[in-house]
């Protein structure tokens, strides 16, 4: 099932509550504040062994967020990198 939601991701996050999510794959603005912005967010969102996805992971400012927020959050579960640029990994 898709929703389109017409508002920025600031914004849109507030329509969800915590845990309800099994999904959620980020690609907004690529500047880090933004990335860790998006990842605070919406990582509360996703459900224990959901799946968080990031696009652009080898833009350095997407990469570095990245890992500031795992690393902030001790997040222990490896990212999985596509040959498309995204990065994934599963909510312990």
């Amino acid at each position: 099932r898709v929703e389109y939601i017409r508002e920025t991701s600031t914004e849109a996050h507030k329509r969800f509550e915590e845990n309800s999510l099994n999904f959620v794959f980020i690609d907004g603005d690529h500047s880090k504040n933004e990335v860790i912005n998006d990842l605070l967010n919406y990582y509360p969102k996703i459900k224990s062994r959901g799946i968080i996805a990031i696009h652009d992971v080898n833009i350095l400012d997407v990469k570095t967020a990245i890992n500031e927020f795992q690393n902030n959050n001790k997040v222990r579960i490896p990212q999985n990198i596509t040959t498309n640029g995204a990065a994934f990994w599963y909510k312990s």
